[in-house]
């Protein structure tokens, strides 16, 4: 598994996970949520290029996601 794929698999739950949190408007799940989300982006900056770390923030997943809330990627 490539660094990228690796962040992806790490990702996509704390999405899924912060996408209901939001819904259930629970603030503070949803700010630990975000905070462990930065925490693994600044992980991964090191290890992905710029381009790899954007298209992974950017997958199917994450625009799914932002699609539902009305939110754009």
């Amino acid at each position: 598994m490539t660094p990228k794929e690796q962040f992806i698999a790490e990702l996509e739950p704390l999405l899924v996970d912060a996408e209901k949190a939001i819904l259930a408007s629970n603030i503070a799940e949803s700010r630990r949520l975000s905070l462990e989300m930065l925490a693994l982006v600044n992980l991964y900056a090191s290890k992905l290029s710029h381009a790899d770390l954007r298209d992974a923030l950017n997958n199917p997943t994450a625009n799914a996601i932002a699609e539902r809330l009305g939110v754009q990627p």
